[in-house]
């Protein structure tokens, strides 16, 4: 009964970041709306595990969104600080992703769903050191931490950096849509002054 709380804040930290992200591009808004389904099904599947006492369906639940909800939002970074992945890339990182993750389910190998986890990490690291976003380099930061807490299988640790992380990532895009209408208001300050 102690997870019930952690995962009602992961739950209410997928609204936020749905919310959050309401003003971005459509392919970023899109998968980050997708990454939070994903981290609020997992909180529902922690609440329901814990009070059913099925300790195993937190763990499926937790194997799949492992698996997933990382690389959707490398895939939301992509989108947000350079063009969109084409759907097909998009598809088939998914696919494999999905595909890990259910086998980590089948097989109870932990490593299968980490390996998704720790691969869309270093790619949000690296796009955020390339184009210097703080809160997704914040954000790629919680989700190390999140991976951390997996391995050592503490799903409160696993849970809180999720968290954490897909708020990051959200402020990041929301970050990218205020940096873009500043630039734009400062560029149709500089075409209205005379030289």
């Amino acid at each position: 009964m102690a997870e019930i709380p952690f995962a009602i804040v992961l739950g209410l930290s997928a609204v936020i970041a749905a919310m959050i992200a309401g003003g971005a591009r459509k392919s970023v808004r899109n998968y980050i709306a997708f990454a939070a389904a994903l981290y609020g099904a997992l909180g529902i599947g922690d609440c329901v595990a814990a009070i059913a006492g099925m300790p195993a369906l937190g763990t499926a639940v937790t194997f799949l969104v492992a698996a997933l909800a990382p690389p959707v939002l490398a895939l939301a970074v992509f989108a947000d600080f350079g063009k969109p992945p084409r759907a097909f890339f998009a598809a088939l990182v998914l696919s494999f992703c999905v595909i890990a993750g259910i086998a980590a389910v089948m097989n109870g190998y932990v490593l299968l769903a980490f390996a998704p986890l720790l691969a869309a990490v270093a790619v949000i690291d690296f796009v955020a050191l390339q184009k210097r976003s703080l809160y997704a380099g914040l954000g790629a930061g919680a989700l190390l931490a999140a991976a951390a807490g997996f391995i050592a299988e503490s799903q409160t640790g696993f849970v809180l950096f999720s968290a954490a992380g897909l708020l990051g990532i959200a402020l990041a895009s929301d970050l990218g849509v205020a940096d873009a209408r500043q630039a734009r208001a400062l560029a149709a300050i500089r075409v209205r002054r005379p030289n």
